[in-house]
């Protein structure tokens, strides 16, 4: 009886060790950082009005976005998905996102005369632009 029960329970202690590894290796979005940043890039260069020399930085930025469901919005460690620090608390487009992973990727454009920065909110899931500095109205729900 002693060795079935001390099989049963280490049984049931690997079954929650590898529960546990499994959920921490699953990432809550599909987009990754770098194909984020490549979204972002193809973005700049259909921007209206863009100069076409001043080119792409390839040094852009992205920042994993969580929105909770309270419709608050956090930046999160890519790795371990912590929430850092606050991202905004604008209800009026992160309320549509609740629960979700948004990527907003900085894009600097600049030549010797100058420069010119650009940001995108990206879905984290499907890759879908949904917001940049420009134009707020996608945030809206559609």
């Amino acid at each position: 009886m002693l060795t079935v029960a001390l099989f049963v329970l280490g049984g049931l202690i690997a079954s929650v060790v590898i529960y546990q590894q499994y959920s921490i290796e699953s990432k809550p979005y599909a987009i990754s950082h770098k194909e984020a940043v490549r979204i972002a890039l193809i973005e700049v260069n259909n921007e209206p009005r863009r100069d076409a020399a001043f080119l792409p930085s390839e040094e852009a930025t992205a920042k994993l976005v969580h929105v909770t469901d309270d419709g608050l919005g956090f930046i999160a460690d890519e790795n371990s998905l912590a929430e850092m620090w606050l991202y905004s608390n604008e209800h009026k487009f992160l309320k549509v996102y609740e629960n979700t992973y948004l990527w907003h990727v900085d894009v600097s454009t600049s030549n010797d005369e100058g420069s010119r920065g650009y940001w995108y909110l990206i879905d984290a899931n499907s890759g879908k632009v949904i917001g940049n500095d420009r134009d707020y109205a996608p945030f809206e729900p559609s």
